[in-house]
């Protein structure tokens, strides 16, 4: 079960509120993704789960105290079989 997606817009717009995590579509509600946001730092600043009723979409809504700055995005997705991928992507947050 390879693991495909992409963030967008990357980098940011500034003034933006969220970054949109696209996974393909057709991507199965039975797919569970859980994505963990990280800086360069190393510190968590950001959770985001796919919902059932849009499996192909995570959003990372920013925090007023998120940074402009480099961020790192773990993706962790398992299906209903235990089956688990994963993948990083970056992501740029400009403010």
């Amino acid at each position: 079960m390879p693991l495909t997606a992409f963030a967008a817009p990357n980098p940011t717009i500034p003034g933006s509120k969220s970054l949109t995590i696209y996974l393909p579509p057709g991507t199965s509600s039975n797919v569970k993704v859980r994505a963990l946001i990280y800086n360069l730092s190393g510190e968590l600043a950001g959770v985001a789960t796919n919902d059932p009723g849009a499996p192909a979409v995570l959003v990372w809504q920013f925090k007023d105290t998120d940074a402009s700055g480099i961020y790192l995005i773990h993706l962790t997705a398992r299906d209903s079989k235990g089956r688990s991928s994963s993948k990083t992507l970056k992501a740029a947050l400009l403010r």
